[in-house]
């Protein structure tokens, strides 16, 4: 038999198989194109940094790492 043959004969047989493997598929080829253009729109945006005299982030900052850590 050809190989479409059979993949159309495993396809009625088993549809959930067919279906997990179809979306799993997706699962591991998808990200590898779709990624690399997320990045590539998140690069051309240019995010301004703070400045170092803007005191509220620092003082932020020093307030998380001074804060006491919950024990349970």
């Amino acid at each position: 038999m050809a190989v479409m043959e059979k993949l159309k004969m495993f396809i009625v047989q088993e549809p959930i198989v067919a279906a997990s493997c179809l979306i799993g598929g997706f699962g591991l080829f998808l990200p590898a194109f779709v990624r690399p253009m997320l990045d590539s729109f998140e690069s051309s945006k240019q995010v301004p940094q703070p400045a170092l005299s803007d005191w509220s982030v620092w003082v932020e900052v020093e307030l998380r790492l001074l804060r006491p850590k919950p024990t349970i």
